[in-house]
């Protein structure tokens, strides 16, 4: 009939769900300052990576900063998984040790409930009694007094109204008290600890890196931020927006083999006369860049060769 002071839920007590709640925030907040270190060492990776490739340094020195990038983007990922899965717990804790106090609320609030209805129900059965016991003495002088003879009537009324409340009343709250104590009741009354809904975490960008071959620029983070990378720039940029980039012909994959010859040359040799503004990767209208191919003389001046050794150069094409 009654509940122990910390009921077990799962096993467990509310007192260890405490402790334990304590101790999945202390994880969490060490992992999310972790994941802001490994964010923060991915973008200083890329930036290294980026500047390698402009000052044309050594491809083994490219290849460790994007050895670096790859393996901090990885860590975060990683990270990112291990905080969602930390925050289920958390929630799954919380929402366990919220049933728990609503319980003991609720068996503490049927106690309430059940001793007040003791005592209505004493009251009221003793002051049937007494308004019963009116009723035969009122009779007998009913015949020699009007207003004796309704105290009759008015007492035996009220006897049988005040019995019939007094079960009514009881069935009433038998169904309450009951309700409390079996959980299909939730008590109205704020429990220690509230639900707080999970921290977002950022998911970590599926990228690819790219060799842009004219200044272009998209947006990420529902639309929120623009982001650019300049002419002859390395850029990380999320898949699908790299494979767009790529298929238009704004950029090559980092890995493709003309990205050594193309970082070799001098600027003015790539210059992509129709891409003198920003070209948007997001404009749905976009236009795929033609590659202009040059004479003997303009191919040996730009020094770009083709795998069947035609020369070209670049159009930003917009």
């Amino acid at each position: 009939m009654g509940f122990s002071f910390f009921p077990k839920k799962g096993g467990q007590t509310l007192k260890s769900l405490i402790k334990e709640i304590a101790n999945i925030e202390d994880r969490l907040g060490t992992l999310r300052g972790e994941l802001n270190d490994a964010r923060g060492a991915a973008a200083a990776a890329s930036e290294a990576a980026e500047r390698l490739v402009f000052e044309r340094k050594p491809t083994a020195e490219i290849e460790a900063a994007h050895a670096l990038l790859a393996q901090s983007e990885a860590s975060a990922k990683t990270l990112t998984s291990v905080i969602r899965r930390y925050e289920q717990a958390l929630a799954q804790k919380r929402a366990e040790h919220d049933s728990i106090v609503r319980a003991e609320l609720a068996a503490k609030l049927a106690n309430e409930h059940e001793a007040a209805l003791h005592d209505y129900q004493a009251a009221a059965l003793a002051a049937v009694d007494a308004i019963r016991a009116l009723i035969a003495p009122a009779e007998k002088i009913g015949g020699l007094s009007f207003a004796a003879a309704e105290i009759a009537g008015f007492a035996q009324s009220i006897s049988r109204d005040l019995a019939l409340s007094v079960d009514h009343t009881a069935a009433e709250l038998a169904y309450l008290i009951d309700g409390l104590r079996a959980g299909r009741i939730a008590p109205n009354i704020p429990v220690e600890h509230e639900p707080v809904a999970p921290t977002a975490v950022a998911p970590v960008i599926e990228r690819r890196t790219v060799l842009a071959l004219a200044p272009i620029e998209w947006r990420e983070d529902d639309g929120a931020m623009a982001c650019v990378c300049g002419r002859y720039s390395q850029g990380a940029l999320p898949v699908a927006i790299a494979a767009r980039a790529i298929e238009y012909g704004y950029a090559l994959d980092f890995a493709d083999p003309q990205v050594r010859v193309l970082t070799r040359m001098h600027s003015p040799a790539l210059t992509a006369p129709g891409a003198k503004q920003n070209v948007s990767l997001d404009d749905p209208s976009l236009q795929k860049a033609t590659p202009i191919f040059g004479s003997d003389r303009v191919a040996a001046d730009a020094g770009v060769h083709d795998s069947h050794g035609k020369s070209y150069i670049v159009h930003g094409g917009v």
